[in-house]
Formats: structure tokens, C-alpha cells, sequence
């Protein structure tokens, strides 16, 4: 037994059993496996199909996809991911790339791993308004087709926070 394996066992019985409950009920109860010889992928991932059987020759080529709905996810995913790596390499510079890279986790709602838990604080970190990575963080939602997040305003708020603004500045 690994060290996070032990930690994690620690971890849970620590918890009162309600909270033990809410986690076994979800399958989290236990620590992930990660030897790599029993790991099953989770077919409910994204892109689990991914691997070894991938045709990565698809990406670059121009043939037309089968009319499948697997052919025609997987087209319009790898037209995204082209989408996303063009948008990450027109960066002015690295500065400018890493940004748009946790913008993008937080838009994907994957602030966690930013190790940040709202927008203020990913601006705090850059040195830039909250007002600018709102803007970036709304830019790949729009560019990606994506509801909110819990980091995010909704439509509906920032409307009317853009509003109040605009009062505010042209009121005087």
C-alpha cells in the first residue's frame, strides 16, 4: 500500500458517516488505483477512445468523416482541439500563453488544479484586473460553446452588471 493510499484510507475514516456515506455513494471512497496495471478507463471520459486504436492520421487529413456519430464526434473534436492549440500558440508570449491556459482550466471549471478558487484570485496571481480574465475566461466560453461554471457570472448578471456600469460612467 502506497503512502496516498494510506493518507486517503486515513482521510475518509476520519469523516463522520454521513460524510463517509455522500462519498461512498459517489465511488470515491476509496483511493484511486494508480499502478497502471488494474486502472480501467472511465468509457464516460472524454476522448477515452484516445489511444492506441486512435487513428491520428484522421487529424491531418482532409477526407471527409464517416457519417457515423462516432466519425462525426470525433471530427468535430479534433477540429476543437485545432481550434484551442492555434488560439494557445497565437500568444504573444509564454506570460501571455499561461494565461490563456488557466483561463481555459477555469473555464472547463478545473480551477482546483490552478490551486486558485475564483476568478480574483487567478487575476491577483497574473497582475491584471478580475475584469480581465473575466473577459478571457467568457471569450473561451463563447469560443468553446460552454455554460457556466461556478467561478462564472451568469449571462443574465454580467448584463446587468455591464449595464450598471455603463450608467455609472456615462451618469455624471
Amino acid at each position: 500500500m502506497s503512502r496516498y493510499e494510506d493518507e486517503y484510507r486515513k482521510w475518509v475514516e476520519s469523516l463522520p458517516p454521513k460524510q463517509r456515506a455522500k462519498l461512498a455513494a459517489k465511488g470515491i471512497d476509496k483511493p484511486l488505483a494508480d499502478d497502471h496495471r488494474v486502472f480501467k478507463t472511465d468509457p464516460s471520459v472524454a476522448f477515452d477512445k484516445a489511444s492506441y486504436d486512435f487513428s491520428y492520421d484522421f487529424l491531418d487529413s482532409q477526407e471527409k468523416p464517416s457519417e457515423t456519430l462516432e466519425g462525426v464526434e470525433i471530427a468535430y473534436g479534433c477540429q476543437m482541439l485545432r481550434w484551442v492549440f492555434e488560439r494557445l500558440q497565437g500568444a504573444k508570449n509564454e506570460g501571455m500563453r499561461r494565461l490563456e491556459i488557466d483561463t481555459l482550466m477555469m473555464t472547463l471549471g478545473m480551477e482546483q488544479m490552478l490551486g486558485v478558487k475564483s476568478q480574483t484570485e487567478l487575476a491577483k496571481k497574473y497582475g491584471v484586473t478580475r475584469a480581465a480574465i473575466s473577459a478571457r475566461v467568457k471569450s473561451w466560453q463563447k469560443f468553446l460553446g460552454l455554460r457556466t461554471t461556478s467561478t462564472m457570472k451568469s449571462p443574465s448578471a454580467c448584463q446587468s452588471y455591464r449595464n450598471s456600469r455603463l450608467r455609472n460612467l456615462t451618469s455624471g
